[in-house]
């Protein structure tokens, strides 16, 4: 009787850590494939969404310029009052470099801006390529990166006339941080389902180990007879 009642508790344990392994590697798998997928997805829109940011604001300047021919000696007549403009609406503060790299003009102050000249190594990608330069740096205070962009301004006549920086106008936190509030959720029901998965685990093993000790009695008994 009492190697029967330990035969049973062995027969019971193991099909309940069957039943635990099953579910604890399926949420993993589960889990693992959504993380991957939220992430992707949160990188993705990340990308976009600065993508469109700096090509509206390049899309304004171009419209600013596109009505009269602005050359190095007239941009900041011309422009003036429109980059005051367009930065009102965006929130965002525009700089202007001439194509030296020494600052023309800006939403604020001269007084107020830090870099009064691109640095000469980011100068050459710039004016090497037509393409927008970005420039990724760590801020300790929101913990997170920043981007920001340099592109040229090209007047009517497809000339560079300027260089645009957009300073620190992306945040990549605002993403992420939706991102993780998600995996937290996620976690905590993980959590709830592991912890019912052990209830029925246990649950079924229980009735299952009941059932085979109760047909190995009645054999038992068959064979007594």
């Amino acid at each position: 009787m009492i190697l029967g009642s330990y035969r049973g508790k062995s027969i019971r344990t193991r099909i309940f850590f069957g039943f635990m392994i099953v579910s604890i590697l399926s949420i993993i798998g589960v889990t693992s494939i959504s993380y991957l997928i939220l992430k992707k997805a949160a990188e993705n829109q990340n990308r976009k969404d600065l993508l469109n940011t700096v090509e509206k604001l390049i899309a304004s300047l171009d419209y600013a310029v596109s009505h009269t021919t602005v050359t190095g000696e007239n941009i900041t007549i011309i422009l003036e009052n429109k980059i005051l403009e367009i930065s009102d609406i965006s929130k965002q503060d525009i700089i202007l470099y001439d194509l030296s790299g020494k600052y023309i003009l800006s939403n604020k102050n001269q007084n107020l801006i830090a870099q009064q000249k691109i640095p000469e190594p980011i100068l050459k990608e710039i004016l090497k390529s037509d393409k927008r330069y970005d420039f990724v740096e760590y801020d300790g205070k929101i913990k997170g990166n920043v981007t920001s962009s340099y592109i040229k301004l090209l007047n009517n006549m497809l000339e560079p006339v300027a260089i645009v920086y957009f300073p620190f106008y992306h945040n990549d936190n605002a993403y992420f941080d939706v991102f993780n509030k998600y995996i937290e959720i996620l976690v905590a029901a993980n959590i709830i389902i592991i912890a019912f998965g052990i209830g029925l685990s246990w649950r079924i093993s229980y009735e299952l180990t009941r059932n085979i000790r109760q047909i190995s009695d009645q054999i038992t008994k068959i064979n007594l007879n």
